[in-house]
Protein backbone atom coordinates (compact mmCIF):
# COMPACT_ATOMS: atom_id res chain seq x y z
CA UNK A 1 0.00 0.00 0.00
CA UNK A 2 1.16 3.56 -0.71
CA UNK A 3 1.24 5.89 1.77
CA UNK A 4 -0.06 9.82 1.03
CA UNK A 5 1.56 12.56 1.84
CA UNK A 6 1.66 16.20 0.65
CA UNK A 7 4.80 18.14 -0.21
CA UNK A 8 6.52 19.95 2.29
CA UNK A 9 5.74 23.09 -0.02
CA UNK A 10 1.87 22.25 0.43
CA UNK A 11 1.95 22.75 4.16
CA UNK A 12 4.35 26.04 3.94
CA UNK A 13 1.65 28.50 3.11
CA UNK A 14 -0.52 26.76 5.21
CA UNK A 15 -0.23 29.14 8.80
CA UNK A 16 -2.01 28.32 11.89
CA UNK A 17 -3.17 32.26 12.36
CA UNK A 18 -6.85 31.78 10.99
CA UNK A 19 -7.26 29.55 14.38
CA UNK A 20 -6.18 32.07 16.51
CA UNK A 21 -9.81 33.64 16.93
CA UNK A 22 -10.90 30.44 17.16
CA UNK A 23 -8.78 29.28 20.01
CA UNK A 24 -9.21 32.82 21.61
CA UNK A 25 -12.97 32.22 21.49
CA UNK A 26 -12.56 28.68 23.14
CA UNK A 27 -11.10 30.27 26.12
CA UNK A 28 -12.97 33.01 26.69
CA UNK A 29 -15.84 30.80 26.68
CA UNK A 30 -14.18 28.27 29.49
CA UNK A 31 -13.31 31.18 31.41
CA UNK A 32 -17.27 32.44 30.85
CA UNK A 33 -19.01 29.01 31.72
CA UNK A 34 -16.58 28.41 35.21
CA UNK A 35 -17.15 32.05 36.29
CA UNK A 36 -21.18 31.17 36.14
CA UNK A 37 -20.42 27.83 38.04
CA UNK A 38 -18.74 29.46 40.29
CA UNK A 39 -21.28 32.08 40.85
CA UNK A 40 -23.86 29.87 41.14
CA UNK A 41 -22.44 27.77 43.67
CA UNK A 42 -21.77 30.97 45.72
CA UNK A 43 -25.33 31.64 45.72
CA UNK A 44 -25.78 28.13 46.88
CA UNK A 45 -23.13 27.84 49.56
CA UNK A 46 -24.97 29.97 52.22
CA UNK A 47 -27.28 26.89 53.55
CA UNK A 48 -28.02 23.75 50.98
CA UNK A 49 -30.65 22.59 53.32
CA UNK A 50 -32.39 25.55 52.41
CA UNK A 51 -34.71 26.07 48.76
CA UNK A 52 -33.12 28.88 46.65
CA UNK A 53 -34.04 32.38 47.59
CA UNK A 54 -36.01 33.32 44.88
CA UNK A 55 -38.42 30.11 45.70
CA UNK A 56 -38.62 31.10 49.61
CA UNK A 57 -41.72 32.59 50.80
CA UNK A 58 -41.12 35.86 52.47
CA UNK A 59 -41.81 35.98 55.92
CA UNK A 60 -45.33 37.91 57.02
CA UNK A 61 -45.02 40.55 58.72
CA UNK A 62 -46.31 41.16 62.28
CA UNK A 63 -48.83 43.79 62.60
CA UNK A 64 -48.23 45.54 65.77
CA UNK A 65 -51.25 46.23 67.85
CA UNK A 66 -51.97 49.77 67.97
CA UNK A 67 -52.13 51.19 71.27
CA UNK A 68 -55.75 52.61 72.59
CA UNK A 69 -56.63 56.01 71.71
CA UNK A 70 -56.54 57.37 75.41
CA UNK A 71 -58.68 60.76 75.90
CA UNK A 72 -56.92 62.93 78.78
CA UNK A 73 -58.48 66.44 78.75
CA UNK A 74 -61.11 68.22 76.39
CA UNK A 75 -60.78 72.13 76.61
CA UNK A 76 -63.91 74.26 74.86
CA UNK A 77 -62.66 77.64 74.16
CA UNK A 78 -64.08 80.61 71.60
CA UNK A 79 -60.61 80.62 69.63
CA UNK A 80 -61.51 76.72 69.52
CA UNK A 81 -61.68 73.26 71.23
CA UNK A 82 -58.82 71.63 72.00
CA UNK A 83 -58.25 67.97 73.73
CA UNK A 84 -55.43 65.85 74.99
CA UNK A 85 -55.40 62.31 73.40
CA UNK A 86 -52.11 60.06 74.13
CA UNK A 87 -50.48 62.89 75.69
CA UNK A 88 -50.52 65.43 72.40
CA UNK A 89 -52.80 68.34 72.19
CA UNK A 90 -54.84 68.09 69.27
CA UNK A 91 -57.47 69.83 67.63
CA UNK A 92 -60.07 69.27 64.61
CA UNK A 93 -58.37 67.55 61.76
CA UNK A 94 -54.70 66.52 63.00
CA UNK A 95 -53.52 62.81 63.63
CA UNK A 96 -52.91 61.21 66.46
CA UNK A 97 -51.68 57.48 66.42
CA UNK A 98 -53.00 56.56 63.29
CA UNK A 99 -56.65 58.27 64.49
CA UNK A 100 -57.62 61.66 62.68
CA UNK A 101 -59.39 63.64 65.45
CA UNK A 102 -62.93 64.70 63.27
CA UNK A 103 -64.39 66.43 66.01
CA UNK A 104 -64.75 68.30 69.82
CA UNK A 105 -67.50 68.40 71.33
CA UNK A 106 -67.43 69.38 75.36
CA UNK A 107 -68.99 65.65 76.13
CA UNK A 108 -67.01 63.94 73.56
CA UNK A 109 -64.25 63.32 70.62
CA UNK A 110 -64.73 61.72 67.39
CA UNK A 111 -62.03 60.31 65.56
CA UNK A 112 -62.05 57.89 62.43
CA UNK A 113 -60.20 55.09 62.45
CA UNK A 114 -59.46 53.22 59.37
CA UNK A 115 -62.52 54.74 57.81
CA UNK A 116 -65.11 54.15 60.70
CA UNK A 117 -65.87 56.66 63.40
CA UNK A 118 -65.72 56.13 66.42
CA UNK A 119 -66.59 58.54 69.90
CA UNK A 120 -64.63 58.76 72.82
CA UNK A 121 -65.44 60.42 76.36
CA UNK A 122 -63.50 61.44 78.98
CA UNK A 123 -66.58 59.55 81.33
CA UNK A 124 -66.47 55.89 81.66
CA UNK A 125 -69.70 53.85 82.19
CA UNK A 126 -70.39 53.59 85.24
CA UNK A 127 -73.50 51.60 85.51
CA UNK A 128 -73.07 48.19 87.16
CA UNK A 129 -75.08 45.43 86.75
CA UNK A 130 -77.51 43.53 89.72
CA UNK A 131 -76.29 40.36 89.99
Amino acid sequence: MAEYSLPAQAWSHRSTAHLLPLLIFIVLLRILLSLLLLGATVVFAADPTQPPPWLQQQPETVVQPQQPIVVQQILIRSTGNRAVINNQLVRAGDQVDGAQVVAIYPDRIVVKIRQKRHELSLLTDTRRTSE
